[in-house]
């Protein structure tokens, strides 16, 4: 069995992630693994009249960004070892290559269980991660969330 030595959790600070945390941090203490918390802001378009097709605006990642994240990690992952990170990017094209890149072992997300309409429409960032990721995932489901949340 491969060793867990590097968990990669995205939030975007739903409830659903409020409620996969506890499961990463369950993960990370069981194998002494150190934590990456990822906010993925995905960047605003502008459409123009004179532009072709859509361009990004470049937005900046402010301070307040950076300290939603670490307030988040602090909040949920106390006493572990935990690095965060906030980027540019689209989660379900971008989470997977992030985990690549830092070689992650494991990817703990959330993940509600739609229905097939709003997964067509929508897509599912949790199957789109669970798809194309170079390591194992961990889909906590809201279903699991909402009994941690009854006991």
């Amino acid at each position: 069995m491969a060793k867990i030595s590097r968990i990669l959790f995205p939030t975007d600070y739903s409830g659903l992630s409020e409620g996969a945390a506890p499961h990463a941090a369950l993960e990370a203490r069981a194998h002494g693994a150190g934590l990456i918390v990822l906010h993925l802001i995905e960047p605003v378009v502008a459409n123009t009249p004179s532009a072709v097709g859509v361009m990004p605006v470049v937005d900046e990642i402010t301070p307040d960004d950076r300290d939603r994240i670490r307030r988040f990690a602090e909040r949920h992952f106390a006493g572990l070892e935990c690095h965060t990170e906030v980027r540019h990017g689209f989660p379900a094209r971008d989470i997977s290559p992030y985990a690549a890149g830092v070689q992650a072992d494991l990817i703990v997300i959330g993940t509600h269980a739609d229905g097939i309409l709003k997964r067509i429409i929508h897509g599912s960032v949790s199957k789109s991660v669970l798809e194309s990721s170079p390591c194992a995932v961990l889909m906590v489901p809201l279903a699991a969330i909402k009994a941690d949340a009854a006991r």
